[in-house]
């Protein structure tokens, strides 16, 4: 290695300078006594440039942070050292259970780098979110609906609003790219829902502009661009029959009573549906009498006939009471309809008999020879079944109502629909009306079992004989079972408003079992479901019978905690405004004078909002949250329809007058269809609702009325309280 310029040249006792002449020529200084170059050669130095330096300090730091990883990942709190933050306090049961959210958090630590780095594709990650939150089968689909029912909401809304343009910004906005989806179209949970943000942080909190992203009719606030309401909160009659205008310009006044809104009307604990007080208190004061039936519905009752007309025809009725004659004219019970219709004789002679089914008195047929045969044969048909009643009791009366109902009932529906029938008056009825009945049955047994298959009673076997009944019966109880001897009769006595006997049996007539014979069944629900049956049970109550629906409202509309649908609404926060605590601020009836003349359009079925929650939740026998009892019913003057008058034609104005008449007209006994209908209230006006919910006051987010997922959400099979399930428009006025 050179170290030198030069490598100096002894000679003699002199060293000489040996530097080229090409690098300047011998120096003049001269070599060291010693003999070496006075011109050392100078090593080089290098220095790192920037770019190295930072490089260098760069993989240090990664090597310290994987190693300062690793000790914390492989230590006691190894998860809570790489989570990214504090997770919300309704996850809290499950910070340390990193595997309920993250695929990657079930494998071993050394997997969790790479899942970090990796892309990710889609909602597959959100699959584990639907273990704990069961949003039903289309849980991953916007809104949880099957996609094939929101695409006919969504075009609806677009037909419906078709007139409304999308202002331009939000419109150029949307031909940007949107939320990743699945390719089955479904979203990420995490596309509204940002976990790790810490404690108290809101994961349901969502802007009107994340809103603003998917929906194809596009608004800039509550205020400018959202929809007109059109018969909210109305979309279908009341399921309580309850005038409130008439109520409140006749029947409160004329009674000295104020007709105050919250003298009825209280909020559930939810805040969300306006509950009544119940019959008891609010209506039994006018209305027991209505209720009462002091002298007993007729359960059992010997029809009047004409034994001259019978006999003509040669039809013998064996033993008959003198009393059941042509001045017993009452109509056939329909619990005796039912329990007879079973046997296939029975209904071939009634459906022999003419006229009307709910005008079905015998004491006005028999001439015709078809007539006296078809009465003859449900003659004995009542016979029979009162000799069997006495003799086997229980057993008698669970067969007839089982064969006539066609289903099996359970001890619970036997003992509503009988009532803890007395089966001693039907031995004393049996003692008195026909001492010789048990010969006769057996007699017309023999003969019928030897006759052919089907056949019914033989009507000339045993001669009438007109039987005297002794005077003087029981007195009747204050309710329950007594015997009439005066116009033949077992009667039932109701315990009152809500009595078990006359509503469990109304229920079996409005829900036949499919097997049931349709004549009687549709007799029975006729004579039960009219205003002036025993009890008025449906003066109040109404009845819906539609292809989707059968029911027997014995309540106001009630918060179904299984339903959530897209409209939500709280009385709670509002009642404590003082423009509303009166509820008029929202339920107006029109001018509280009727004007001269009101145009009115005739009643036309109104097409209900759509509502994929509702659109097959058929009021069934759903789990309600505790509330008062069936006996406690009232109106739900919030749920009521506007929809007998056309949505397109309203009327020029809307009073008190309308409001009483066009109510009243959904409920005409020839109207079963809920949806036919006309509110006491005027719709409500979004202007209302626009004069508080502001972005600077009580907030115009979209959340503050609308549910995101219409299904309900489900925690490991308890109700979850998200957003306060709700059903859809429950009580939403």
């Amino acid at each position: 290695m050179v170290t030198h310029e030069c490598a100096p040249l002894r000679r003699g006792d002199r060293w000489e300078c040996t530097r080229a002449s090409l690098q300047g020529g011998a120096c003049p200084e001269g070599p060291l006594p010693g003999g070496t170059c006075c011109h050392p050669i100078q090593r080089c130095q290098p220095v790192r440039s920037l770019r190295s330096q930072r490089g260098r300090i760069s993989r240090w730091a990664a090597a310290v942070t994987v190693a300062l990883v690793a000790i914390g990942v492989s230590g006691s709190n190894g998860r809570q050292f790489v989570a990214p933050g504090p997770i919300g306090i309704h996850h809290g049961p499950i910070e340390n259970e990193c595997a309920s959210c993250h695929s990657a958090g079930a494998r071993e630590p050394s997997r969790w780098f790479a899942a970090a780095f990796a892309s990710a594709t889609g909602p597959s990650e959100s699959r584990l979110c639907l273990d704990c939150h069961d949003l039903g089968s289309a849980g991953m689909q916007p809104h949880s609906v099957d996609p094939g029912d929101l695409a006919s909401v969504t075009e609806a809304a677009i037909a419906r609003d078709s007139k409304t343009r999308s202002p331009a910004l939000l419109a150029l906005a949307s031909l940007g790219p949107g939320p990743a989806v699945g390719p089955d179209g479904s979203l990420a949970c995490s596309t509204c829902h940002q976990e790790h943000r810490g404690r108290e942080a809101n994961l349901k909190t969502m802007t009107v502009a994340q809103c603003q992203i998917c929906h194809e009719r596009k608004f800039s606030s509550f205020g400018r661009g959202h929809p007109d309401f059109t018969r909210y909160p109305y979309l279908r009659r009341t399921r309580i029959h309850f005038n409130h205008a008439t109520h409140g310009k006749d029947h409160f006044p004329q009674e000295g009573t104020e007709f105050a809104c919250r003298g009825c009307h209280q909020p559930d604990r939810h805040g969300q549906v306006m509950l009544v007080s119940g019959f008891e208190q609010d209506c039994s004061a006018c209305h027991q009498t209505d209720v009462d039936v002091d002298e007993g519905i007729a359960f059992l009752q010997l029809p009047g006939v004409d034994t001259d007309a019978l006999d003509a025809a040669g039809v013998e009725l064996g033993q008959w009471p003198e009393l059941a004659n042509l001045d017993q004219d009452a109509e056939l019970a329909p619990y005796l309809r039912v329990m007879l219709a079973s046997d296939p004789a029975n209904a071939a002679a009634f459906d022999a008999l003419p006229g009307e089914p709910e005008n079905l008195v015998f004491a006005f047929l028999g001439e015709d020879p078809d007539e006296a045969r078809a009465i003859g044969q449900l003659i004995w048909a009542t016979k029979e079944l009162l000799f069997e009643l006495s003799e086997t009791g229980q057993a008698a009366l669970k067969e007839h109502l089982d064969s006539g109902l066609r289903r099996t009932m359970d001890e619970d529906e036997l003992s509503r629909l009988s009532a803890n029938f007395d089966f001693d008056l039907a031995a004393q009825a049996v003692r008195s009306w026909f001492p010789d009945l048990s010969r006769e049955i057996h007699a017309q047994r023999r003969a019928r079992a030897v006759g052919p298959p089907g056949s019914g009673y033989s009507l000339d076997l045993i001669p009438t004989k007109l039987i005297p009944v002794a005077e003087g019966e029981a007195p009747e109880p204050s309710w329950g079972w007594s015997l009439d001897s005066d116009l033949m009769a077992i009667r039932y006595r109701p315990r009152g408003h809500s009595d078990s006997l006359m509503t469990s049996w109304l229920d079996a007539a409005a829900h036949p079992s499919e097997h049931a014979t349709p004549a009687a069944i549709e007799y029975a629900l006729e004579s039960l479901a009219s205003p002036s049956a025993d009890g008025s049970c449906t003066k109040c109550h109404s009845v819906d019978i539609t292809d989707e629906i059968r029911a027997v409202n014995w309540s106001q509309k009630r918060r179904d905690l299984r339903k959530r649908g897209f409209t939500r609404y709280l009385h709670r926060p509002h009642l404590i405004q003082p423009g509303l605590r009166t509820c008029v601020g929202c339920h107006s009836m029109g001018e509280s004078e009727p004007a001269a003349a009101t145009a009115e359009a005739e009643p036309a079925a109104a097409t209900a909002e759509a509502e994929p929650a509702e659109a097959t939740a058929a009021a069934d026998d759903s789990t309600l949250e505790a509330e008062p009892s069936p006996t406690e019913d009232g109106t739900d003057d919030s749920e009521e329809p506007e929809g007998v008058a056309s949505e397109e034609s309203p009327p020029e104005q809307f009073t008190w007058a309308h409001s009483a008449e066009r109510y009243a007209q959904g409920f005409e006994a020839s109207n079963r269809d809920p949806h036919v209908y006309s509110s006491n209230f005027e719709p409500l006006d979004k202007d209302t609702c626009r004069s508080c919910h502001q972005p600077r006051r009580a907030s115009d987010n979209c959340l503050n009325c609308h549910n995101y997922h219409v299904h309900p959400a489900v925690l490991m099979g308890v109700q979850s309280d998200i957003e306060s399930p709700n059903q859809p428009k429950e009580d939403e006025s």
